[in-house]
């Protein structure tokens, strides 16, 4: 199996900025917050229902930014709500420390990079693009002593990777790189668009066969 580490926030307390937004939100009952896509504000709801809907609408819409509104919308925000930690999932969210990513690797683990910061690629300038690529594997290889050689782009859509990602990630010393296009890998193509399936953290054990067996694509298909 292969782990990939946002290095900026290994060994540390952070919370990673998309789980931030949603943490601050169902923090901030009651709280007039910026609305993401407007200059208007918008107040949070007390009920707990679409005080979520609310806070998943606004990680998703902070994804569509440039990273300059990005950094500037996540300042407001810290500005204007508070954040409880008892709202926090350390289990799911927590990152590891680096003996615990060079225990792996000696496990016979793979290590690859999903960047310093988990910022969107490709929203990024070149100057952003090449300090998240480079300085990441760097991290990686210093740490652990071995290769860094694949990553795992950020979000994984569609739209947060493009040509000039997948040509800075060459250039920087990678060789795979991996979305999350949500269908089973095929022979052939790009080293940088090998598709993953993503399974949320708290998945029970059926919800896990049912991604991984290629069933549900069965259904879906089905049903189509």
């Amino acid at each position: 199996a292969t782990f990939f580490l946002v290095t900026g926030y290994v060994g540390t307390d952070r919370l990673l900025w998309t789980e931030e937004v949603v943490v601050r939100i169902l923090s901030s009952p009651g709280r007039a917050i910026p609305a993401c896509a407007s200059s208007a504000s918008v107040v949070v709801p007390s009920n707990i229902l679409p005080r979520r809907e609310l806070a998943v609408q606004m990680r998703e819409q902070a994804k569509m930014l440039s990273d300059t509104e990005r950094v500037r919308y996540l300042a407001a925000l810290r500005r204007e709500t508070n954040l409880d930690d008892a709202l926090v999932d350390h289990e799911l969210n927590d990152f590891m420390n680096w003996d615990e990513a060079r225990s792996l690797a000696a496990m016979g683990f793979d290590i690859g990079s999903h960047t310093v910061e988990h910022r969107l690629l490709s929203r990024l300038s070149q100057d952003g693009l090449r300090t998240e690529l480079v300085d990441s594997r760097r991290r990686l290889e210093t740490e652990l002593q071995g290769a860094a050689f694949a990553i795992a782009f950020p979000n994984g859509g569609r739209d947060d990777y493009n040509d000039d990602v997948i040509r800075e990630c060459e250039q920087a010393g990678y060789r795979l790189g991996f979305t999350v296009a949500e269908r089973f890998q095929k022979a052939g193509g790009s080293p940088f668009l090998i598709s993953r399936i993503g399974i949320a953290g708290h998945s029970d054990l059926g919800t896990f066969a049912l991604y991984a067996s290629g069933l549900r694509d069965r259904l879906r298909r089905k049903s189509a």
